[in-house]
């Protein structure tokens, strides 16, 4: 209820914060000075008939004509056509009810936290290990974390529609928590993308399921619960961090050509791998080159000359 923002007793509100949901309404402005054309924006939320004047260094264009429940701070000083104002900070302060997005990409667009954001298009599981879900769609991968689906059975390549969550971000790591999943339909098993280290650290998307080729351990050593730490290095020395997040049992001997599947992760702004399994690595085999013999060949019309 705004209904204490108006009027004289306003001054009581001063300064405090407060959540406050309505539908931000976004009215263009437009004026002429010296010949040239200025376009400006003023933004207000419409909490039943009455509105209040919304400030700060927001983007509320991305909000138009949706119910928002916005977190800020009631100033009176700020106040415009006797409307009072509502200071908000970040974008993250403001939350969408019941968003509805088409695809991973949107979802991650989003950027700030959500209520309940439903992704309408269908998303295939890449990969599963307890509360972790890593699934991708054709715009991009995402990691669904949610302890109520510890137990749930789902296996790469099942595919979902209509997952529902809220956008967090978690360190660097952007994902969906407080999930609700439909029912899982079978597909075909999804292989991961060939990927490169130098790809990885400029190009690939964090929880995106990938393999390394023709790499190996720095180091020899054993996965466990506990020891969790290792790095990879490709033919030019370059190297990765792979961390047992999934607290996984390997033996990683060194110096020896592996293949590693795993899912891109984010640690303080350096991009590392999320290790899932390894194996030794059979480069390919180039076909051998023809053979050409007379014995080998059918010869037709052919004509003689003298």
């Amino acid at each position: 209820n705004i209904d204490g923002f108006f009027g004289p007793g306003s001054v009581e509100y001063q300064a405090k914060n407060y959540q406050v949901t309505g539908v931000v309404v976004v009215d263009t402005i437009t004026s002429e000075w010296d010949g040239e054309v200025n376009v400006s924006y003023e933004s207000y939320l419409k909490v039943g008939e009455k509105q209040i004047r919304l400030v700060g260094a927001v983007d509320f264009g991305m909000f138009a004509n949706q119910e928002v429940t916005v977190k800020g701070n009631f100033d009176i000083g700020y106040a415009v056509e006797d409307l009072p104002s509502f200071s908000v900070v970040d974008a993250k302060d403001i939350l969408i009810d019941n968003a509805v997005v088409k695809n991973i990409a949107e979802f991650l667009d989003l950027a700030h936290p959500t209520a309940e954001v439903t992704i309408a298009g269908e998303v295939t599981v890449t990969y599963k290990n307890g509360a972790n879900i890593y699934v991708q769609d054709e715009t991009g991968s995402l990691l669904i974390y949610d302890s109520n689906y510890y137990e749930t059975e789902l296996k790469n390549g099942d595919r979902l529609t209509g997952v529902k969550g809220t956008y967090k971000l978690y360190g660097n790591i952007p994902e969906m928590v407080d999930a609700v999943l439909p029912e899982a339909v079978a597909g075909e098993a999804v292989a991961p993308r060939l990927a490169t280290i130098n790809d990885i650290k400029t190009r690939a998307q964090i929880s995106e399921y990938v393999v390394l080729h023709n790499v190996e351990f720095t180091e020899a050593l054993a996965f466990t619960s506990n020891n969790r730490n290792a790095k990879v290095m490709n033919p030019d020395s370059v190297t990765i961090d792979v961390y047992n997040n999934f607290k996984l049992e390997a033996t990683c001997d060194a110096k020896v050509k592996v293949s590693v599947i795993a899912t891109v992760s984010d640690y303080k702004g350096t991009r590392q791998l999320n290790y899932i399994s390894h194996e030794a690595y059979v480069a390919p085999v180039a076909p051998a080159a023809p053979v050409f013999t007379p014995d080998a060949c059918e010869f037709a019309n052919v004509i003689s000359v003298a």
